[in-house]
């Protein structure tokens, strides 16, 4: 090693310096710690990292990009599936409640048909019925005949819509003298034949409260014998039944043999063929 020159001032000793690396590096170990020294090399290595964070930031950032596109799209997608929604609802709704309306007029037509219908069939039972019982009142003497009377006359008292004057004053009478009650009364009108015959021998009279049906049924039976009953209640006379018809149900043939209501079947009182 070379002797150091006398160092008498600052140029002394940067000339030494320079001259002696080693006398540098002493000089440097003295006058910085190893921490200072360190720095070129610490501040390499955190340009690095700052290098590294930067890339880092940037891939997050495009895959945040990325993930808020795909939140867009999809948050577009599901208002397209809302809308889409909202408008089948709204159509459902419209076509259930034309529906419904369709369903309730179909309904209303249905009812107003069977009324109609109810109507028609009851106007047509009518008419049968007045037919059947014109017959029957027109044909009566005959059928009585075979009821063991020798009939001199036989006088309609009550048919359909006629009542006889002198037979409606004696039922209101018996009416207001409590003999019959309203029910009474109007089941009485509501009867299909009251006559009286006058035996041509006896010249005796005879009443009766006739119930006039094609096929009698036992019900016929029943209204004969109780409007019998309070027709003899209000003309204070005695009244026989009689059913009058074409011919006797099969189910209730037993019924009228047992019944104390005679029955007359008359050919005329047949269908028309």
């Amino acid at each position: 090693m070379t002797a150091p020159h006398p160092i008498k001032d600052t140029d002394d000793l940067l000339r030494s310096l320079d001259e002696s690396p080693e006398l540098t590096a002493r000089l440097q170990n003295r006058l910085a710690p190893s921490a200072v020294q360190a720095l070129p090399e610490l501040l390499a290595e955190i340009t690095q990292l700052v290098k590294a964070n930067t890339r880092q930031i940037n891939e997050n950032s495009q895959l945040i990009n990325e993930t808020s596109q795909l939140v867009k799209e999809n948050t577009e997608a599901q208002k397209r599936t809302e809308e889409r929604l909202n408008s089948f609802i709204a159509n459902q709704e419209k076509i259930n409640a034309e529906a419904a309306a369709d369903t309730k007029a179909l309904k209303e037509l249905v009812e107003k048909t069977i009324t109609r219908l109810d109507n028609l069939y009851g106007d047509v039972s009518a008419l049968k019925g007045n037919a059947v019982e014109q017959v029957a009142a027109a044909h009566l003497g005959e059928a009585l005949i075979d009821f063991n009377i020798n009939l001199e006359e036989v006088e309609i008292l009550r048919c359909q819509r006629f009542v006889d004057n002198q037979t409606s004053a004696a039922i209101n009478e018996a009416l207001r003298v409590g003999r019959i009650t309203p029910v009474e009364r109007r089941q009485l009108l509501q009867t299909d034949i009251i006559a009286k015959a006058t035996d041509i021998q006896t010249h005796e009279t005879s009443h009766f409260v006739v119930e006039v049906s094609q096929t009698i049924h036992d019900i016929d039976l029943e209204r004969a014998e109780s409007r019998a009953a309070i027709c003899a209640k209000a003309l204070e006379l005695p009244v026989q039944p009689l059913s009058i018809g074409f011919v006797i149900h099969p189910d209730h043939a037993e019924y009228a043999q047992a019944s104390p209501v005679p029955v007359l079947l008359h050919p005329r009182l047949g269908p028309k063929s």
